[in-house]
Order: structure tokens, then sequence, then C-alpha cells
């Protein structure tokens, strides 16, 4: 577990979990390749980066609902009333050919995420923009 530490000792929970608190970039991206998921449960962060970067790195990712336009896949969206509902999907995940299917959407998904992509989603942007403000002067001049 990343980020702020709640858990100051791994005695209080037998060594199951970690607490590392904050880490580095390069830490963080070690971890995305030696993980099997990410779990993100979160009531408002829906455009998590931590979400974007892990799609990019072919992790799994078990979201709440605030998260499922990013993730994209229904699969992995679980909702935040009940804990069992989180394990149960962790565990559905530890089937090779559960886990083999994600990752094929997973692919498939992150192309949405490509530097490319994006520059190309920001070009219609600004085209559209450019397009709609000439018009507008067209239509005072005439």
């Amino acid at each position: 577990m990343t980020g702020k530490k709640y858990i100051t000792t791994e005695e209080d929970l037998e060594g199951i979990i970690v607490c590392k608190g904050w880490i580095t970039e390069k830490e963080k991206y070690d971890l995305m390749l030696e993980t099997d998921f990410l779990i993100l449960p979160s009531e408002f962060e829906g455009s998590s980066m931590s979400v974007i970067e892990a799609i990019m790195c072919n992790l799994p990712c078990i979201v709440s609902p605030a998260s499922s336009e990013t993730i994209g896949i229904n699969d992995l969206v679980v909702s935040l009333e009940d804990p069992k509902d989180w394990s149960g999907r962790i565990i559905s995940l530890s089937d090779k050919d559960i886990y083999n299917r994600i990752l094929e959407k997973l692919e498939i998904q992150s192309h949405k995420y490509e530097i490319e992509e994006i520059k190309n989603k920001w070009r219609e942007v600004y085209e559209d923009i450019y397009l709609k403000s000439n018009k507008s002067e067209t239509n005072k001049i005439t």
C-alpha cells in the first residue's frame, strides 16, 4: 500500500500488507511491474493518473464507480458499499483465464491514453475552436 501511512507498523497487519508511505516515481514504476493489480476505491477520484498509468503498464485496476469511465472495463468496477465485493473481485482475478481476458481488454483501452492519440484529440479541439472563431468573425463582416 502506498500513499499516506495510516497504519504505522507491519505488526498491525501481521505482515500481510506493507504500508510503504509516499514513494518515488521509480519505486512506483517498479511496483507496477511486479504487481498483479491496483486497487483504487475512491468515492470522488474519477480520472486518476494512477489508473491511467496502470493501464499503460497493462496492470489491471479494480476501481470504484468514480473511475469507471477511466478504466473502461465494467468487470473491474466494484461498488464501494461492500468490502466483500472487492475481495470477491480480487479472488476472481486470480483465475488465469479471467486475468488474461482482462489484460486483452486493457490493451485495447490503453490506446486512448497513448501520446499520439492525446495529441490528435487536442488538435481536434483546437481546430474546432479555430474554425468556430473564424466562422464567427466571417459572420460579423457580412
